[in-house]
């Protein structure tokens, strides 16, 4: 997707946790997201 238009807001995203005791990610998101990811999003 081409972007045309220059976002007006960006915010970033960070894994801190997930849903469970153990602190180990390993099988557990099907992203392969760990604690300490970053994203960037804008609207588009």
């Amino acid at each position: 997707m081409k972007k045309w238009y220059d976002e007006e807001y960006e915010w970033e995203i960070e894994v801190i946790g997930f849903n469970k005791d153990n602190e180990e990610t390993e099988r557990f998101c099907r992203n392969g997201e760990e604690i300490g990811d970053k994203y960037t999003c804008t609207h588009g």
